[in-house]
């Protein structure tokens, strides 16, 4: 599963973690500087050993936001949304930093 990882700043708004542009998921557009920081903001999210596979269905079974489904670059991506370097998934925890990237902290 494809994923864009995105900070909420303490304004409320977002941006991809590679990037400064604002982010506006319910857009039904971006620009071509849009696209490349949100490319360059994504992962492939997997289920190593250790890590739930529920954690991935989770994540799949979540909507792709409005900016996402309209990119054909994006469209099968899922938008993971952070705040002070975490992020809640149904039940579980994940946490992001530029050293580790995305991991699972725990389940609520």
């Amino acid at each position: 599963m494809r994923v864009v990882i995105l900070n909420r700043v303490a304004s409320g708004g977002l941006t991809a973690v590679s990037g400064s542009l604002p982010v506006d998921l319910c857009a039904d557009r971006l620009s071509n500087v849009a696209l490349e920081e949100l490319l360059d903001s994504s992962a492939e999210l997997s289920a190593p050993d250790g890590v739930p596979d529920e954690v991935v269905r989770d994540v799949c079974a979540m909507a792709a936001p409005p900016l996402l489904s309209g990119a054909s670059w994006l469209r099968h991506h899922r938008a993971l949304v952070f705040q002070d370097g975490v992020c809640r998934v149904g039940a579980w925890v994940l946490r992001y930093s530029e050293e580790r990237g995305v991991r699972v902290d725990g389940y609520l």
